[in-house]
């Protein structure tokens, strides 16, 4: 079994599923129409790159195989590694000082233009697997730069990550699920939990409105704010 998640700013959702498959993306997606920000799992594929951001994160990781290795394949791995990480540092101090970045001018259009190079160079290089991934970022190029046309876009899908840290831990110390029953039921706490703490909600005093609300017949309280 497979536990998938989506998050917004104020919501998540969990879905536990029997394969990793596109089906199971767009079961949990459904009708999507926002910026959906993920790794390059090619199950997303059916998200328009212009609706799609790949996470600098998981890219930093892929090529930081590559930094520890000897000779040119290190040079150009650590390279764009470096890189990679300046485009993620720049992300998170815009957000500080509440300001936008852009691709193609000021600091961020030279972050931009050194990557290029960089992965260009990648591309070039006599080690196949290096040369095949480089080719990929550069195929899906525009993904990587979505986030600054989205002011509340990041270059990473940390948030997700974080979400699925407790998920994770949850299963290794319970034997995870047996039942149809039960892959609901943890796919409802798991999704009220996360957004209770996206929205600074106690999750105890949810659970008791809920349970009141059950026995009393009044309307079921929604974790989300007032706004949404």
């Amino acid at each position: 079994m497979w536990l998938w998640a989506a998050l917004s700013a104020t919501a998540a959702c969990y879905r536990i599923d029997g394969t990793r498959a596109r089906s199971a993306a767009r079961a949990l997606l459904g009708d999507f129409d926002g910026l959906l920000i993920s790794d390059r799992y090619s199950v997303y594929d059916f998200i328009d790159p212009d609706r799609r951001q790949v996470c600098h994160g998981h890219l930093a990781r892929n090529f930081q195989a590559f930094a520890e290795r000897p000779g040119a394949a290190g040079r150009h791995g650590q390279t764009i590694k470096q890189t990679l990480d300046e485009v993620m540092r720049a992300d998170t101090q815009a957000r500080a000082d509440a300001i936008t970045i852009a691709w193609h001018s000021g600091p961020g259009g030279d972050i931009h233009d050194r990557l290029m190079d960089a992965v260009e160079a990648g591309e070039r290089s006599h080690t196949p697997d290096l040369a095949r991934l480089c080719a990929t970022v550069l195929d899906i190029w525009p993904t990587l730069w979505n986030f600054t046309e989205h002011p509340d876009a990041e270059a990473t899908n940390n948030r997700a990550e974080r979400a699925l840290r407790h998920a994770v831990l949850w299963r290794k110390t319970s034997n995870a699920t047996q039942t149809d029953a039960g892959e609901r039921f943890v796919e409802r706490m798991l999704s009220i939990r996360e957004t209770c703490r996206l929205n600074n909600q106690p999750l105890h005093g949810y659970l008791v409105e809920i349970h009141n609300a059950r026995l009393t017949g009044a309307p079921v309280p929604t974790p989300l704010p007032d706004a949404a």
